[in-house]
């Protein structure tokens, strides 16, 4: 099967270069979205992708080919279900091992992704014991130990503006000390249907963990024991993406709120980019002069995914999502923290198909590489280059 993959490498030397880049398109198409991406930590030239029909697949020479990692990922009883992934993460201690969060359940490879075990459930005998696994974080300093969120992670790909429905699947987190043998569940304190859409774990201090969820935002101090909720300054709690990054012995939290609102009233909108540099006591809106409203459309603009460059707090892409006003969508950037906003590129209506039939100049995941933060990543239904 052919991968329907965009990836966007950026390379900007300041502000006032970022939007004179030129852009090419580039790369294959075909098969469906790409709603997830993970960089190397220490190669940007190592890249994975995965989506919601055709699983996985990993670049080792910067996006110019791609391979199909699926291997034995649907050798058992859970079949083809298991391309439906909702998350990719690479153990930040040792990075052959990859960890793939599906629909069906949660596999690891320790060999970069040539060949996948099932971690969590134990076993599939039938669809009904699958269990989707929206996200995994692993402890930066004990690889070990590992929480794993439950639910659908990509329920928030695509616009609606309404509150998040509550999932009619397994929820919760789960906690394993012993990377990934055995797994326990943790009292959160969330309402029933719940999904977690983000697992971080504060690097300087791996006892202090954050939960990004349809209900909120949750914190643990002690390992993930007692848990409360951190919410003050959020519109509501319908959250999204949530990453955490320590800059000088400060460890800044940066959110997307879905956008809700209603249809022909710009001034329902709620939502946005939000930032926290207390441990999530407190929230400050940084959605800045970001586009809220297509009046044309009457849409909303909603953006789930974005990163934060890890060598500069104030420097933050982030993108609209599918299903967005269509006036001005694509990719933005701050460097000023969210004061201000410029949109840098529009992905190219259509991609690999004529725009008059499916136009989609949106993302659906974006990194920044962490070993080269000039490089950022998206994935979409084409490949577009500025070099």
């Amino acid at each position: 099967m052919f991968v329907k993959t965009a990836f966007l490498i950026l390379t900007l030397l300041s502000p006032l270069h970022a939007t004179d880049l030129d852009w090419r398109n580039i790369g294959p198409g075909g098969g469906s979205d790409l709603h997830f991406l993970a960089i190397h930590p220490e190669n940007a030239d190592i890249m994975y992708v995965s989506g919601d029909i055709e699983g996985a697949f990993k670049s080792t020479d910067g996006g110019n080919t791609w391979r199909n990692i699926n291997g034995n990922l649907a050798h058992g009883r859970y079949g083809g279900d298991a391309y439906f992934t909702n998350d990719i993460v690479i153990d930040p201690t040792n990075h052959d091992r990859v960890y793939l969060p599906t629909s069906t359940g949660l596999f690891v490879s320790e060999t970069g992704a040539d060949t996948w075990t099932l971690l969590y459930p134990d076993t599939i005998a039938t669809e009904d014991d699958a269990v989707s696994v929206a996200t995994v974080a692993v402890d930066p300093t004990d690889a070990n130990r590992l929480f794993a969120g439950l639910g659908n992670g990509a329920d928030g790909s695509e616009a609606d503006f309404a509150p998040f429905a509550a999932y009619d699947g397994p929820t919760g987190l789960l906690i394993s000390t012993d990377k990934g043998s055995t797994w326990q569940t943790a009292d959160v304190g969330m309402p029933a249907g719940n999904v977690i859409h983000s697992v971080v774990i504060n690097p300087t201090d791996t006892q202090q963990i954050f939960l990004s969820t349809t209900s909120g935002i949750y914190q643990s101090s002690d390992g993930g024991t007692v848990w409360q909720s951190v919410n003050t300054g959020l519109p509501h709690t319908n959250c999204h993406r949530l990453v955490g990054r320590d800059f000088d012995g400060t460890f800044f939290l940066v959110l997307t709120v879905k956008v809700l609102g209603t249809a022909g009233d710009a001034s329902s909108h709620s939502g946005g980019i939000y930032r926290s540099s207390d441990a999530g006591a407190t929230w400050t809106n940084i959605t800045g002069n970001l586009p809220t409203y297509d009046v044309d459309a009457e849409l909303f603009y909603d953006f789930w995914q974005f990163d934060v460059n890890p060598t500069d707090a104030d420097n933050i892409y982030a993108a609209t999502v599918r299903g967005s006003g269509f006036e001005v969508p694509g990719i933005y950037a701050t460097w000023d923290g969210g004061v201000s906003w410029d949109h840098l590129y529009t992905p190219a209506e259509g991609g690999w198909m004529d725009p008059a039939f499916f136009g989609d100049p949106y993302a659906f995941a974006l990194k920044i590489a962490p070993s080269n933060p000039s490089r950022v990543v998206i994935t979409g239904d084409r490949v577009d280059l500025t070099d």
